[in-house]
């Protein structure tokens, strides 16, 4: 239980930080994954891709997540964006 709560955190934190700077993080295997994303960052806190994929799926079943779709009608950019922020 606390591994699953350090991991919903850490996501949290990377996204908030993420969102600003413009950098898409996406729920779908791709160049923008958000958990493969989140392993390579330096404070990612040690936390893997198998946990963040997890702590996105609990998450987006607890609504502190969503997708946002942006850019072009007929190419929209989906990033991941916290619930309370939008």
């Amino acid at each position: 239980m606390a591994q699953d709560a350090k991991a919903d955190e850490a996501f949290l934190t990377l996204l908030k930080r993420f969102n600003p700077q413009n950098r898409n993080a996406s729920d779908k295997p791709s160049k923008a994954y958000a958990p493969a994303l989140f392993t390579q960052e330096p404070d990612s806190q040690g936390i893997g891709a198998p946990h963040f994929e997890a702590a996105m799926r609990r998450l987006f079943k607890a609504d502190k997540i969503h997708v946002l779709d942006k850019g072009r009608p007929s190419k929209p950019d989906r990033t991941l964006v916290p619930t309370e922020t939008y």
